[in-house]
């Protein structure tokens, strides 16, 4: 048999179809599930123990109840800084977490990591690993309902590709909830797969309808794949079971909208203030190209560097999807769930000239597993191309194990690491100072004083968010310590010992710089560039 007919017979039947449904499982099955979540328990222990970026502690912030107060630090005002904002010691009430959430984000993962704190403890590798938790129990539920829907072979090459995936692991261990979200939208699907394949029950469609419910007190976008799953519902379930659907699902969108309404409006009015990314280019396409490029990055790689390479996958994967689907109409689940959300801020891109696609690590998230689409429709192609493109997958993801974090905003922990030993030295009566710009530098000056005010042994020391000097902010500098001195800390490096003089005599013409200049180069320059910064130690003349 020559190649095309090779290729026609393969693509006359499907070499992934329905079966019966699975007997009780086998020790096989129970052992090679173990197997897989063993294997993504123990590296995601690992990938736990890191440092924390700001985005994980603004959250951590967020789950004692302070919300995005630790950040409201007036301008030129000193304040003695006394309590930690993430010290579980500190914490508030579950009522004030609800209350003072931090902006963006629904309040569910932040009460809910707020009580297994008060369980387990404060430290960041807790915290972590609740988002390990909600991961490794997505990759069983992904598994069952793989295993369920197309056997165990499938469901295999699905769990170890989620089990090691670079992005997956990165994504189920920040101190966000992208772990949580994952989880709970795997067992939407667990229950999705089991009424396609065993039939409605009222029971069944109401479980399926509310637990819903969570998803978009998680994060908003969650919406969307919640959107798809009720059209699925009203596309599949006839007669009684319909009008179920109608109701369970009216229940869960009554608690969603009653529960974040209070918020929705203020969060609108906040992303016109911060659109952090707008496109460049003019036309459409180009704003897709662009948004489609951080899709495919934060789908199945850390940071890739060529975009020849990650364009092709995204051209291939799409084209295995759209034969797989043509060849398996049960594939659309998995492929409508992945494609909802990335589809959805593709188009809010577009129409507001933004280029905010980096929140399709949500929809990487939402998808409970971006990697599911292209490896079912491998298999339903051919066997051996679906073994095949499992192999690919998890030769990349090895490849890239052991790739820096590129989620969230590290710099601020290489800050806190080389800046924090340096202003130990003087005594704590030494004011610390963020002299802000504008824009994303001033941003990150204030996020900076709430990396260190977490760090053992930092507090109580007198901070100062300084956008201008004025008379009495510099007066109440040097009524601070007996040596009138006090730590600056700028965005940006100078290019030269003149020109930073000449800025510092700019500001504080009765100012000396105390050498040495300590510099930290510029962070990660991905989607959200982390600018050089700059800290020195200056002394007021009387």
């Amino acid at each position: 048999m020559n190649i095309l007919s090779w290729i026609r017979s393969s693509l006359a039947k499907p070499h992934l179809s329905l079966q019966a449904p699975p007997s009780a499982w086998t020790r096989l099955d129970l052992g090679i599930l173990l197997v897989c979540l063993l294997l993504a328990l123990s590296i995601r222990s690992k990938s736990a123990d890191h440092g924390l970026s700001f985005d994980e502690t603004w959250i951590l912030a967020g789950a004692n109840g302070f919300g995005s107060d630790c950040l409201d630090i007036p301008s030129n005002v000193l304040i003695h800084s006394e309590v930690s904002p993430t010290a579980l010691e500190n914490a508030r009430s579950a009522q004030s977490v609800f209350v003072n959430r931090v902006p963006f984000h629904p309040p569910l993962h932040s009460l809910t990591l707020w009580c297994w704190r008060n369980v387990f403890g404060e430290s960041p590798w807790v915290a972590s690993m609740y988002s390990v938790f909600w991961s490794v129990l997505a990759i069983g539920f992904v598994f069952a309902a793989v295993r369920l829907q197309f056997g165990t072979t499938p469901a295999t090459c699905v769990a170890l590709v989620l089990a090691l995936s670079p992005v997956q692991i990165q994504l189920g261990t920040e101190v966000r909830g992208y772990g949580m979200l994952t989880g709970l939208m795997a067992i939407a699907i667990w229950q999705m797969i089991r009424i396609e394949r065993f039939g409605p029950t009222i029971q069944r469609i109401w479980w399926l309808g509310l637990s819903l419910t969570p998803l978009p007190l998680i994060h908003y976008l969650a919406a969307t794949p919640c959107v798809a799953i009720g059209l699925w519902g009203l596309w599949s379930l006839k007669g009684n079971f319909r009008w179920h659907w109608l109701a369970a699902t009216s229940c869960a969108a009554a608690v969603i909208l009653g529960s974040t309404l209070p918020f929705i409006s203020s969060d609108i009015k906040l992303t016109q203030t911060i659109d952090l990314y707008f496109v460049k280019n003019n036309t459409i396409i180009d704003k897709c190209i662009t948004s489609l490029a951080l899709t495919i990055k934060l789908l199945f790689f850390v940071s890739p560097s060529h975009r020849l390479y990650w364009s092709i996958l995204l051209i291939v994967n799409a084209l295995l999807m759209i034969v797989g689907l043509w060849r398996n109409r049960s594939l659309g689940i998995w492929i409508a769930l992945l494609m909802t959300p990335i589809a959805t801020m593709l188009l809010v891109d577009v129409l507001r000239e933004t280029n905010q696609s980096a929140m399709t690590r949500y929809a990487a998230a939402a998808s409970a597993c971006a990697a599911s689409g292209p490896i079912l429709a491998s298999f339903a192609i051919h066997r051996w191309l679906g073994l095949g493109q499992t192999l690919l997958l998890l030769t990349l993801s090895l490849l890239e194990l052991d790739s820096p974090r590129d989620i969230g905003s590290p710099q601020f922990h290489a800050m806190s690491t080389k800046f924090s030993p340096i202003i130990a030295s003087l005594p704590k009566e030494t004011p610390v100072v963020s002299a802000s710009s504008t824009g994303y530098p001033a941003y990150y000056c204030r996020a900076l004083l709430l990396e260190w005010n977490r760090l053992p042994g930092f507090l109580p020391r007198n901070i100062m968010s300084l956008e201008q000097p004025t008379a009495e902010s510099v007066q109440s500098l040097a009524a601070a310590t007996p040596e009138r001195r006090f730590w600056l800390i700028k965005p940006g490096i100078t290019p030269s010992e003149s020109t930073r003089i000449e800025w510092i005599q700019a500001r504080f013409p009765s100012a000396k710089l105390i050498p040495p200049v300590h510099t930290l180069p510029p962070g990660h320059q991905g989607i959200q560039p982390e600018p050089p910064m700059e800290m020195m130690l200056l002394e007021l003349n009387e």
